[in-house]
């Protein structure tokens, strides 16, 4: 059975060892899609084409999932092997400290529906792997300060999302909501101003 934790945690290393692009990325705005496609990449390459992953998946009258993982013999044996919806945190808006944090919420009860129990055989053209149980979270959470000692702030707002996923996510079969560290407090230094900036993620299943 696909175990998506080795490519989750390999796919946190690549963001690391290309932090100064991924890092000025975050400046430029939301990045998930970006994220997501790059995931998909790293799912195809290290996996040497034993899997890929698709995004936007879903048929008529079906949700639209982030990633589809899939794998088969042929192009009329796919299987789909893990579902994931994806969420992208930040708490400002591109390099300006205007507050996006009032979002947290939002986007905590949209990712809230779109956590559900598979109970179905069959999504958009492919067959369900019948070990997949509950489509899984994957998040991402951006951090930029001017500053390089913001840690009493920065890790307010991050204990702030991870409170608000308990709250939101009370009574879903979803466990060990944390943050996993990708790269913290990496200056850049744009208009010749110094900008301190933090990623992490969580793949809350």
């Amino acid at each position: 059975m696909f175990d998506i934790n080795p490519y989750f945690d390999g796919y946190l290393k690549y963001l690391l060892d290309e932090k100064e692009k991924f890092s000025y990325l975050q400046l430029t705005g939301k990045i998930e899609d970006y994220l997501v496609k790059e995931f998909c990449y790293y799912i195809y390459i290290h996996s040497k084409g034993e899997y890929a992953a698709i995004v936007n998946l879903g048929g008529k009258g079906e949700n639209k999932i982030d990633i589809s993982i899939i794998t088969g013999n042929n192009i009329n044996d796919i299987e789909i092997v893990e579902l994931i919806e994806v969420k992208y945190f930040r708490n400002w808006h591109r390099f300006m400290p205007y507050d996006a944090k009032d979002n947290i919420l939002t986007l905590m009860k949209a990712f809230n529906k779109q956590i559900y129990p598979v109970e179905k055989e069959k999504h958009g053209w492919f067959s369900l792997n019948k070990k997949i149980k509950k489509v899984k979270a994957m998040s991402f959470a951006s951090f930029i300060s001017y500053n390089e000692n913001d840690s009493q702030i920065k890790e307010a707002y991050y204990k702030r999302i991870l409170d608000v996923a308990k709250e939101v996510f009370f009574g879903n079969v979803l466990s060990k909501f944390n943050f996993k560290k990708i790269y913290e407090d990496l200056k850049l230094l744009l208009f010749k101003k110094e900008l301190y900036i933090t990623l992490r993620a969580g793949l809350w299943q």
